[in-house]
């Protein structure tokens, strides 16, 4: 595996600009938008002018207007006082501090703020001694205040402890907690633990004296030790939120502003963490909380950032589109803030999106440029990444000796730098360029010292390629159990992650990501069970398959048996407890599905170097070999070509390819087959789009000018032929028919949908509605089906009646046994959820006339069979692993064992025809669901107008087939 196992690497930096952190403002005075109706000396000048002319409710109104400006003003009349009363002026010194009285008063009257009270309170108490020392104080407090904003901290910390020592002794405490919160500040860029320890004290000492905007800017510098040093990001986020808190309660909006950056940097690196450990869902989280932080104060920059960071997670993900969305949004908004750096951090990110989504030359030319931009600016270490990528670049290309170049490169440079989470990375690269070009020995202390660093930063998604990495080492030494071990630890890490993420979505796109794991390994366990059959490889690949196969739909299924269980444990309990012990089964659970000797389970999974095969029978199983993704794929979309053309004549293209297809798909089984023999067909992806009754068991009787498509030798002649999409999947849909009581087959009932109402259609809304043409075949097709039903128990909307509003109505579908609907169909391959059967549309309704996919998981059915007789209805978005997301999932979750789906855009006529066929075999002949479907395909195959596959062979029959 290690020709895939590699580390591709977020920048993983946060601007610097972000990380300077402005304590200094512990003891600046903050304007706030009160500033904007005057500035500190107007206020001053006019504050003083209302107490000498005694105008008490101007100056009331400046001191409620102006908090912040209120506490420099009594702090220089406290000043002016003192040096008064030293001068000997006592008029002068009695007017200051009455102004001050008063100023004072009136502020811890309106804010409820003793802190300026205390401060002139201390006048009345203090000698004149104490008061001169208080002027030194205030001066040498002052002093060194600015060789701290000079950059000169021990110049500042002498003058600062002098000030202390000072204020200490004359019992201004009010001095002291603006000191500590200055040596606090000093100490923060060199002994972060000083720094703290000073910060606690300032907080105690301005809790004491209810200096609010201190003790604001002492739980802002609480939070960035904890952030900055600690990395203890939810509690630094506690810290700025009660800094935030405070700030805004007293009108300090530029501080508010301040510590809302520093939160939102906070979520930022608390999103990069959690994305390090694989907790992709909550990174996303927390990403999406720094965004809206940065764009609540407009700081484009930062929310650029923060933008591209949510590339990188969805690019982890496997959700490459959901990652250049947003990384394309990031470059904009750095280029508009001419932000170069941050740009070359986006270019690094769109690079790894488009490694992962294969445009290796593309990700190489966005490397290529983020390293010109690191280089130009001299940032050695936020290049570190981009060696680190363009070294995988090389590895994909297979130009080893190159990636292993970079990657010995960075890996010195990285330890220069001290940069731990580089170097990790270069290891295993380097580890893992070393194992392909044949150097076990020298690729096995990289991975373990990549595995001991791995450990200590707590990230499982370097640890599971690690140890995939491991196992190509062993491989090479023959150690089979070995190499079987670190694999199993692998892809239990993987399973892990995929648990840990909230949404189906990530799900599906995180395993569809890291899907190669488990087909490189299936694909060697295969080769090893070709040496030592006796071993169980086969069964532990077999359940490798599974646990990679339509996770998602395993969950949903297991979630709607919650829903209709028990409500009160479906509320109750977490979403873990009740879906996450939904386990894929194994080869012997698979075995126990096959009700008699004449059921064959044909399980497939589609790899890039090779593919296998799993034939399962009731007691007795083999694990085939079968060719790779790209000769599957041009064979089956050959034959879906001719397929699609009813008017083309039969080909050689055609019978070679079909019968190319059967000696790959079919022939391994055939030592297991009967004449009485029913295939239960699971594929895996290009192989969902093939219809397995077309293939042809033989290809000898040549074609001539009247060879007919009747007469071919299609797969469906031999055998009847249902799907699944997994084996867990459908021992599932089987255990949950166990113990429903079978309804007598005179008395099933049947409720159907058909020719719906579309030349009304009047909704705008949607670029494709009114495109639908009646489909006239439609309302005979229902009325057929209806009449083999007993009368009474078919209930038939056709024309106006056949709306949204009537498929909706309350408990109305759980009465049937069998649904059907003979309408247009909509897939929307980008957007699954939004594939919807077309109804009528009354445009005096609320419903829009598409019965969506998300609407239909919210049905309540209770149906032995949903037909879904309309285009494409099989169909949806491929999600590798997971299959086809579509309707077909949709209706299972709403409670339905079997789908009848579409794999093509079906002809009208024959549609109507085959279902007749159908439902004629099912309810009056009682046939099995899969018998009754051959049956009517042989029928229509008999048919010279209809022989052509095109009309016969589009729908397949999901889920239980008896």
């Amino acid at each position: 595996m290690a020709n895939k196992i590699r580390s591709i690497i977020s920048n993983g930096r946060i601007s610097m600009l972000l990380l300077i952190i402005f304590i200094l403002t512990s003891n600046l005075v903050i304007s706030s938008p009160q500033s904007q109706q005057l500035t500190q000396a107007q206020f001053s000048e006019e504050l003083g002018k209302a107490y000498i002319q005694n105008n008490d409710h101007l100056a009331d109104s400046l001191i409620k207007d102006h908090r912040l400006f209120v506490k420099p003003f009594v702090n220089d009349l406290i000043t002016e006082c003192i040096r008064h009363e030293l001068k000997g002026k006592t008029a002068e010194s009695k007017q200051a501090l009455g102004i001050a009285e008063k100023a004072s008063a009136t502020f811890e009257n309106i804010f409820e703020e003793k802190n300026l009270t205390i401060g002139v309170n201390y006048l009345t108490s203090w000698t004149k001694e104490q008061k001169e020392k208080k002027l030194v104080a205030d001066s040498l407090y002052a002093v060194g205040t600015k060789f701290r904003l000079g950059k000169e901290p021990l110049k500042a910390i002498e003058c600062l402890q002098q000030a202390l020592d000072l204020y200490n002794n004359i019992q201004d405490e009010r001095g002291e907690a603006e000191v500590l919160g200055g040596l606090g500040a000093i100490y923060f860029d060199q002994d972060y633990q000083k720094s703290l320890s000073y910060y606690q004290e300032a907080l105690k000492k301005r809790e004491k004296v209810d200096d609010r905007q201190l003790i604001g800017n002492t739980l802002n510098s609480f939070g960035s030790v904890y952030l900055n040093y600690f990395k203890d990001f939810p509690k630094a986020i506690f810290w700025f939120n009660k800094a935030e808190t405070i700030r805004k309660e007293i009108g300090d909006l530029a501080g508010w502003r301040t510590t809302h950056t520093y939160k939102a940097l906070a979520y930022l690196s608390f999103g990069d963490l959690l994305t390090e450990e694989g907790k992709y869902t909550e990174a996303l989280g927390k990403l999406d909380t720094a965004l809206q932080l940065n764009s609540e104060i407009e700081k484009r920059s930062n929310a650029g950032e923060v933008l591209s960071h949510l590339g990188f997670v969805y690019s982890r993900l496997g959700n490459y589109s959901a990652a250049i969305e947003k990384l394309t949004e990031s470059a904009k908004i750095m280029k508009e803030e001419n932000d170069s750096v941050g740009l070359a951090g986006v270019y690094n990110n769109f690079g790894v999106a488009l490694q992962g989504a294969g445009r290796i030359e593309k990700a190489l030319d966005y490397y290529t440029n983020s390293l010109k931009i690191y280089q130009l600016h001299d940032k050695p270490d936020m290049a570190l990444a981009i060696m680190n990528n363009m070294g995988t670049i090389y590895f994909d290309r297979k130009e080893y000796v190159k990636a292993e170049d970079y990657h010995e490169k960075g890996l010195q440079l990285s330890r220069e730098l001290n940069e731990k989470d580089e170097e990790v990375n270069f290891l295993l690269n380097l580890a893992n360029d070393q194992t392909m070009l044949g150097n076990a020995e020298a690729a096995g202390p990289n991975y373990e010292s990549a595995f001991k660093i791995s450990r200590s930063i707590n990230s499982p998604d370097l640890i599971w390629k690690i140890f995939a990495g491991m196992a190509e080492t062993y491989k090479i030494r023959g150690e089979y159990d070995k190499v079987v071990q670190l694999n199993d630890s692998a892809l239990k890490i993987i399973e892990n992650m995929r648990n840990a993420l909230q949404s189906n979505e990530l799900q599906a796109s995180y395993m569809a990501s890291e899907r190669f794991a488990f087909e490189d390994i299936i694909n060697m366990l295969e080769k090893f069970h070709e040496k030592e059959s006796a071993k169980g490889y086969d069964k532990l690949a077999f359940g490798y398959a599974e646990q990679s196969k339509s996770r998602v739909l395993l969950d949903l299924l297991a979630e709607s048996r919650a829903k209709t269980g028990n409500k009160d444990d479906y509320r109750t309990n977490s979403r873990h407890d009740l879906f996450r012990n939904t386990q894929p089964i194994s080869l012997d659970e698979a075995e126990l599905l096959c009700p008699d000797k004449n059921t064959i389970i044909l399980e497939y999974m589609v790899g890039d170097s090779s593919s296998c095969l799993w034939v399962i029978t009731k007691s007795n199983h083999k694990l085939c070999k079968i060719p790779d993704r790209k000769r599957l794929q041009e064979q089956v979309e050959t034959i879906r070509f001719a397929l699609l053309d009813p008017g083309q004549a039969i080909s050689e293209f055609f019978t070679n390819t079909g019968n190319s297809l059967y000696e790959e798909l079919i022939k391994p089984a055939e030592p297991f087959l009967s004449k009485n023999s029913k295939l239960i067909i699971i594929p895996d992806g290009v192989l969902n789009y093939l219809p397995f009754e077309v293939l042809l068991t033989d290809n000898k009787g040549g074609i001539g000018p009247g060879t007919s498509y009747a007469n071919l030798p299609f797969l469906i002649k031999k055998y009847p032929v249902s799907y699944a999409q997994s084996a867990s999947v459908l021992k599932s849909l089987l255990s949950e028919q166990k113990g429903i009581k079978e309804t007598d087959s005179d008395n099933k009932k049947l409720i159907a949908f058909g020719d719906p109402v579309y030349e009304n259609v009047n909704d705008t809304s949607r670029s494709f509605a009114g495109n639908y043409k009646r489909l006239e075949y439609s309302g005979k097709e229902i009325e057929n089906i209806a009449s083999y039903f007993k009368k009474g128990n078919a209930e038939v909307y056709l024309r106006n009646d056949a709306t949204e509003e009537n498929v909706k109505r309350e408990g109305e579908l759980k009465k049937f046994n069998y649904i059907h609907f003979a309408t247009h169909g909509f897939i929307d391959e980008a957007k699954p959820d939004f594939s919807s059967l077309v109804l009528t549309k009354d445009n005096n309704s609320e419903e829009d006339g598409f019965l969506q996919a998300t609407e239909i998981f919210n049905l309540n059915l209770n149906a032995d069979l949903v037909v879904l007789s309309a285009c494409q209805t099989g169909l949806g978005k491929l999600i590798r692993g997971e299959g086809m997301v579509g309707l077909t999932r949709a209706f299972m979750y709403a409670g339905t064992p079997t789908v009848l789906v579409s794999l093509w855009s079906v002809s009208d006529v024959s549609t109507a025809t085959l279902m007749g066929e159908f439902y004629k075999n099912l309810i009056k002949e009682k046939l099995g669901k899969t018998d009754a479907l051959r049956n009517a395909q042989l029928f229509m195959l008999s048919d010279e107008k209809f022989a052509h596959p095109f009309y016969w062979a589009p729908f397949v029959l999901i889920g239980d087939w008896r």
